[in-house]
């Protein structure tokens, strides 16, 4: 009579565990692809964020040639301004999708680069922008999960 239940209980048991292990799985499987999704919208957001600074240097370096000229050309204020615009649109992505880090440091080197971007002295932002690289790839590459903010 003991043994008409060891089939059933051994049943039941194995099922559980195998449930249990499937839901497991699943979330594990869920969270890893979640974690990528947002390391590849924070690689979006940094690399919009460096590549709108950059063309604001590289504007700045013309308007400072131009300087020269009784009046800077249109096409550089224009640019400038552009990428300003640009590099500001993408700070505040990287303000939701990456660490208070992250942020901190790109927002100075904005700030920086905006208040000092046409001085002929750009020590401050060279450093500004080698912080903003080191910080943004120890978060893309040394962590293997990190939540925003």
């Amino acid at each position: 009579m003991a043994n008409e239940w060891i089939g059933p209980i051994v049943t039941g048991a194995v099922g559980t565990v195998g449930i249990s292990a499937t839901v497991w799985l699943a979330h594990k499987q869920f969270r890893i692809q979640e974690e990528r999704a947002l390391n590849t919208d924070r690689r979006t957001a940094y690399g919009a964020f460096l590549k709108y600074t950059q063309q604001m240097e590289d504007c700045a370096a013309r308007l400072r040639a131009e300087s020269s000229l009784p009046e800077p050309t249109e096409v550089s204020i224009t640019a400038y301004k552009d990428a300003r615009s640009g590099a500001t649109a993408a700070l505040a992505e990287v303000s939701i999708l990456g660490p208070d880090a992250v942020f901190d440091i790109a927002e100075a080197y904005l700030s920086t680069l905006v208040r000092n971007g046409l001085q002929s002295d750009r020590d401050e932002i060279v450093a500004y922008k080698a912080a903003v690289l080191q910080v943004m790839r120890a978060e893309l590459v040394g962590k293997k999960s990190s939540s925003p903010h």
